[in-house]
């Protein structure tokens, strides 16, 4: 049986829909085979950061008389700069100290958007020679939504990511 070429189902923006592509396991050199769901992007809750030490609570840490000094990142994480010798490193000096006073990294993840995903990301480049996807399934915001068989056609960059 011949597949189609794949045509995308419109994303509803009212409800924030992205694309999310799950990749079927394979041998390096097997065709490309994915599923494509339409989810809403839901942004995660404020976090509370309240219970993170204030970057002066986090100084007083640390000896008097020790060389490291923490800093904001732009991000807002905390990094610790030794000031004898250059040393950068985003976990406190005093392994005693627990992480989730002052990395937000550390705390529980109960703050994730949904759907959880991983991006991809890749430089544009040479589209030839294009190569096909194929889309096994389209599921459109639901377990139990629309579901579509077909071919994608990607460039060799993409491909060469996947």
């Amino acid at each position: 049986m011949e597949m189609s070429k794949f045509q995308y189902p419109r994303l509803d923006e009212a409800a924030n829909e992205i694309r999310v592509i799950t990749i079927w396991p394979g041998r390096f050199d097997d065709p490309i085979r994915i599923d494509i769901t339409q989810r809403p992007l839901t942004p995660p809750p404020a976090r509370n950061d309240s219970s993170l030490l204030s970057l002066e609570e986090i100084n007083k840490t640390l000896p008097d008389e020790s060389p490291w000094e923490a800093f904001n990142t732009l991000e807002g994480r905390i990094l610790f700069i030794n000031d004898d010798t250059g040393e950068t490193s985003w976990s406190h000096p005093d392994s005693l100290v627990d992480p989730c006073l002052y990395d937000r990294e550390s705390l529980p993840k109960t703050y994730a958007a949904q759907p959880a995903y991983e991006a991809l990301s890749y430089t544009w480049g040479p589209q030839d020679p294009p190569s096909s996807v194929t889309v096994e399934a389209i599921t459109m915001n639901s377990e139990h939504g629309e579901s579509h068989q077909g071919l994608l056609t990607i460039g060799q960059n993409l491909d060469e990511a996947l």
